[in-house]
């Protein structure tokens, strides 16, 4: 099945994975009773999560498959995006000054050589 959804993710260097509220798996058809769980711990304690991949766009150029965790422990009305699954795939600089995030996606690093 293929949707397109758009939806907000708080870019987080400490976060060890992508982490999403279970709120997506309605509006792509998932049926998160058919999956394994996962436990999961951090700043909000523990969860039950559901591995999945999902095809992120950052912007309507950049699209790559990665895992995701959908819980429906977590009441966010956005995702975390961490280290697998996401600062694995960008050379990601932070501007403290400015406020802005660039990206460059790994791929394209590699297709210069």
């Amino acid at each position: 099945m293929s949707k397109n959804s758009q939806y907000h993710a708080l870019i987080d260097s400490g976060a060890d994975f992508n982490l999403f509220p279970a709120d997506l798996a309605v509006i792509f058809g998932i049926q998160l009773g058919r999956s394994n769980t996962e436990r999961i711990s951090g700043i909000g304690g523990d969860a039950t999560a559901y591995p999945y991949i999902f095809d992120i766009g950052v912007d309507q150029h950049t699209l790559f498959r990665a895992p995701v965790l959908l819980s429906p422990d977590i009441s966010l009305n956005y995702g975390i995006v961490g280290q697998a699954g996401f600062f694995d795939q960008f050379i990601v600089e932070f501007t403290y000054q400015t406020k802005q995030i660039a990206l460059t996606a790994l791929d394209s690093i590699d297709s210069n050589y």
